[in-house]
């Protein structure tokens, strides 16, 4: 199955490049029906280009630090914390997706 996701140009970039291999959400409504093997068509929010990942692994954390101190990931805490806030942290949890380009 397909799923759609906006990314910000710098995040879109690294995915596209190969360096960004792991993409944090929160573990919300629409996250929970991904599924290894679907595929995410994420969007360039800045140039509306689009690229496929597969998703390979889905890995879910209950809060930040939990997430932080188990996996490599290319935004800061602070990077998460100005896209999500703590209270959608703490009420969602976040899902590590991790995905290669197809």
């Amino acid at each position: 199955m397909i799923k759609e996701m906006n990314l910000l140009d710098e995040y879109f970039k690294e995915v596209k490049n190969r360096k960004k291999t792991v993409e944090v959400r929160l573990y919300d409504v629409k996250r929970k029906s991904i599924k290894v093997n679907d595929i995410i068509r994420f969007n360039n929010r800045l140039t509306n280009e689009k690229i496929d990942c597969k998703v390979l692994k889905l890995v879910k954390y209950d809060n930040l630090e939990e997430l932080l101190n188990n996996i490599d990931v290319s935004n800061s805490k602070e990077e998460i914390l100005d896209i999500y806030s703590l209270d959608e942290i703490n009420k969602y949890g976040l899902l590590a997706i991790y995905i290669e380009v197809v």
